[in-house]
């Protein structure tokens, strides 16, 4: 059985569901004006830094990663 721990990735300004590739449906996707945060299950370490790797090597300005405690959000 694979546990999984949930996160929250913040990144500065709208990002579209392109540019977030497999991310977008993957995770719980929240925007405004200034922020895209993307709420969701990672596996573990390599996870998380494949997801930051992505995000970052396209230019986008990560502004938080954040472990959530409690349940984890549906995709």
């Amino acid at each position: 059985m694979t546990t999984s721990t949930a996160y929250r990735v913040e990144l500065r300004g709208r990002v579209s569901d392109a540019m977030l590739g497999p991310y977008a449906n993957e995770f719980v996707v929240s925007r405004t004006q200034a922020r895209t945060v993307l709420t969701g299950p990672v596996r573990d370490s390599a996870h998380l830094h494949g997801i930051v790797t992505h995000l970052t090597s396209l230019g986008l300005e990560l502004v938080s990663v954040a472990e959530l405690h409690g349940p984890e959000p549906e995709p």
